[in-house]
C-alpha cells in the first residue's frame, strides 16, 4: 500500500494568503480549500513558528554509510572475483573502507547497484583450444544450412497427476480437487520443431533415450 502524496506547496501558499487577506477563519478556509481543519492548523502553526509556508522535507533515516567510494570498492572486488560471498564482501568493506555492515545490508547495497546473483558452471574441457575450434566449425556449418531445413529434436512430458497447484476461492476457503492416484507415471512426448511448426510428435511409455529418438524419426 503506497502512502498518499502530500499537498502541493501552492495550496499552502493560497491558504495562508487567503487568511492574510481576511477571507475567512481557519475553519472556514479549510472548507473552501477542501482540506481538514487539522491540516490547516498545521500550516498556520508552522508559519507562525518558522515564517515558512512550504512543506518541510522529511528525512527518511540517517544517510547511508555506503558512499561512492564504498560502492566502487564493492564493484572492484566483484570484478576481481565474481563469486565472493556476502560475508567476504562484508569483510572487504570493513577492512578497506572502515564501513561495517551486516550481511543483509550488503545484500541491499548490491541490489541497489543492480548486481545480480547469477552464475553458470560448465565443464573445464569446454575451454580447450580444440573444443573452441569445434564450436566455431559447428556454428559455421549450421549457418550455411537453410533455416527451413533445420529440425530441432525436443522432449517434454506430462504426469498422470499433473494439475495446477494453487487456486482461489472468493470466501477464502480451501479448494479441493481430485486427480488420478499418484503412481508417478510420466508420459514423455518427443517432437521435431521446424519453422513451419511441429513434425512427427510421438508419445512413449519410457524415458527419452537415444534409441527412442532414433526410432521416432
Amino acid at each position: 500500500m503506497s502512502m498518499p502524496r502530500p499537498y502541493d506547496n501552492d495550496l499552502r501558499r493560497k491558504l495562508v494568503a487567503a487568511y492574510a487577506a481576511g477571507e475567512g477563519s481557519h475553519r472556514a478556509l479549510a472548507k473552501v480549500f477542501w482540506v481538514s481543519v487539522d491540516w490547516a492548523w498545521t500550516v498556520f502553526r508552522q508559519q507562525r513558528k518558522t515564517v515558512q509556508v512550504d512543506r518541510v522535507e522529511q528525512r527518511h533515516g540517517p544517510l547511508s554509510r555506503v558512499d561512492q567510494s564504498a560502492q566502487a570498492c564493492l564493484l572492484r572486488a566483484i570484478a576481481d572475483r565474481p563469486d565472493l560471498t556476502l560475508a567476504e564482501l562484508q569483510g572487504i568493506l570493513a577492512e578497506q573502507q572502515g564501513v561495517r555492515l551486516c550481511v543483509a545490508q550488503v545484500w541491499n547495497v548490491l541490489k541497489r547497484l543492480g548486481v545480480r546473483l547469477k552464475k553458470v558452471v560448465h565443464a573445464t574441457e569446454r575451454n580447450t583450444e580444440a573444443n573452441r575450434r569445434k564450436r566455431e566449425e559447428f556454428v559455421a556449418t549450421v549457418a550455411a544450412i537453410s533455416p527451413e531445413k533445420l529440425i530441432f529434436l525436443d522432449e517434454s512430458g506430462v504426469t498422470t497427476s499433473m494439475t495446477r497447484l494453487y487456486g482461489r476461492r472468493v470466501d477464502g476457503g480451501r479448494i479441493h480437487e481430485a486427480t488420478p492416484g499418484g503412481h508417478w507415471k510420466i508420459l514423455p512426448i518427443l517432437a521435431g520443431l521446424r519453422l513451419k511448426g511441429i513434425d512427427a510428435s510421438m508419445t512413449i511409455e519410457d524415458c527419452g533415450t537415444p534409441p527412442c529418438f532414433s526410432a521416432s524419426f
